[in-house]
């Protein structure tokens, strides 16, 4: 067997997942199970021992029930009109400003992407709502669609995305990175995002000659925060489990309440439970009411759900796989040649292996017939 053989699983991952996306048009869970088998066919003779192993891995990480749970939980939020009320609160405060309609759009596109974490949902919901108040603020039909379409990629830098969850999927990030590392990232990388929209806003409504709101889409402030505080607190909730698990907050958690206790649950398994409640109480009157209603509910979400499932199942072990392969100890060698960081490339590396979607190094090692010497992650 060839001593690069983890680098050319993670090649052959790659581009047996292009191949069936792109060639045989399939959807992106089939590419991925399909990815998943052919880098289990580099183990050899082990071909069956790797693919159980990698889908056991698969089906017990934490990061697979997370990103099954925020596509329901996107799904209950955007039911229950949470995000029209946002932007009313918005409209009500930025309304009365030069191109209010188009930074309310940008913020608004910003706050449901960060639940739904869909574009063309980002772009329908949001559009329907400020659409019109573009236009009635001297927007042409050509710069709300600019408006729109520019601010439809936000929910996927945000955190907890497809994006986001295939990122801690990716071979080169499995065993360097854990989740607690990259929620903060990529929450600031997210925001950064939004700024640069915020910048284009402004030089686009200039160039363009957007003016204020009409009066009469602007609602009195204290009416549309009468009604829509509420929704505030359900996209503050997702603060609570972060601060208690990370910085000063989460030091201070720790000591309170023990590290075994701290370390015994994830932060991935708080953040949707920390949205879905208050979410639920703040959106219980538009709440499917019963039995017949909440089974159609699931039925609508099953399709997304499925698919969901089956790509991060098959990420994950085809991650688990190629790293028993070898590929951390393989690429450090090649890196090296190539006047590269070690350290610093796995998770340099981790950024284009996402874009198609802890450290543990103190944890003792195993040897499985198929891999002589791998570090678990």
């Amino acid at each position: 067997m060839s001593e690069y053989t983890g680098v050319l699983a993670l090649a052959a991952f790659i581009c047996a997942i292009v191949i069936w996306n792109v060639a045989f048009k399939r959807n992106i869970g089939e590419s991925m199970f399909i990815g998943f088998v052919v880098t289990a066919l580099f183990a050899g003779t082990d071909f069956f021992s790797a693919l159980w192993a990698g889908l056991t891995d698969g089906l017990t990480n934490e990061v697979t029930y997370a990103a099954l749970a925020f596509v329901v939980l996107g799904e209950l939020l955007v039911r229950t009109g949470i995000v029209q009320r946002i932007v009313d609160v918005l409209s009500s405060m930025i309304g009365r400003i030069r191109g209010g309609s188009v930074y309310a759009a940008t913020l608004g596109s910003a706050l449901f992407g960060a639940v739904a974490h869909n574009g063309a949902a980002t772009a329908a919901t949001v559009g329907s709502i400020t659409i019109p108040w573009m236009k009635r603020s001297r927007a042409s039909g050509e710069t709300a669609a600019t408006v729109l379409g520019g601010n439809a990629g936000i929910g996927a830098v945000f955190p907890f995305s497809g994006s986001f969850f295939l990122l801690l999927a990716a071979p080169t990030v499995v065993g360097q990175l854990a989740a607690d590392d990259v929620i903060l990232t990529a929450f600031i990388a997210a925001i950064w995002f939004l700024l640069s929209r915020l910048i284009a806003a402004y030089f686009l409504i200039r160039n363009r000659g957007v003016g204020a709101m009409s009066a009469t889409d602007i609602k009195p402030l204290s009416k549309t925060l009468a009604v829509g505080w509420s929704s505030f607190v359900v996209l503050l909730a997702i603060a609570v489990p972060i601060l208690a698990t990370s910085g000063a907050s989460g030091e201070a958690v720790t000591e309170r309440i023990g590290s075994e206790a701290a370390d015994t649950i994830p932060v991935l398994f708080w953040l949707p439970v920390a949205m879905l409640i208050p979410g639920l109480i703040v959106g219980r009157k538009l709440l499917p009411k019963t039995g017949v209603a909440w089974w159609k509910f699931l039925g609508e979400v099953s399709p997304n759900l499925g698919l969901v499932a089956v790509t991060m199942i098959s990420a994950f072990s085809a991650s688990e796989v190629i790293s028993n392969l070898g590929l951390g100890e393989q690429l450090a060698p090649l890196l090296e040649q190539l006047g590269a960081s070690p350290q610093f490339w796995p998770r340099s590396s981790s950024v284009f292996s996402s874009s198609s979607w802890p450290d543990r190094s103190t944890q003792p090692e195993r040897s499985p017939r198929w891999a002589a010497s791998v570090t678990r992650h």
